[in-house]
């Protein structure tokens, strides 16, 4: 039997060349799945550390939701923000990071 790693890492230069694939490919498919794994992920890292008394990741308002659409857009503002989708600087770094940063920045807990 034959086993496929999934690589569930992404890194910005990753991250620069999927966004260019148009939303029907193959690749813009496995972007989009990437990108509402992402928000699902850290939805539920943060529901999980607020259950255990811990402190969470982002405090949106009711009942946001991190979808790809939603998590695209942020990152794309950071990555921006950073000059990272201009530079080839970042392109080596994972974009959970950036996400994360900008995610406490804009919703941040009080």
């Amino acid at each position: 039997m034959r086993v496929h790693r999934a690589r569930a890492e992404v890194t910005i230069g990753m991250y620069k060349e999927m966004r260019k694939a148009h939303p029907a490919s193959p690749t813009g498919q496995q972007f989009i799945a990437y990108l509402g794994g992402l928000g699902a992920g850290i939805s539920e890292i943060t529901a999980m550390s607020e259950k255990l008394g811990g402190k969470p990741v982002y405090c949106a308002p009711g009942k946001f939701a991190l979808g790809p659409e939603v998590i695209k857009s942020i990152l794309d503002r950071e990555l921006t923000k950073l000059g990272a989708l201009e530079s080839t600087k970042f392109d080596k770094y994972h974009v959970t990071s950036p996400l994360v940063i900008a995610l406490k920045q804009q919703y941040p807990c009080n």
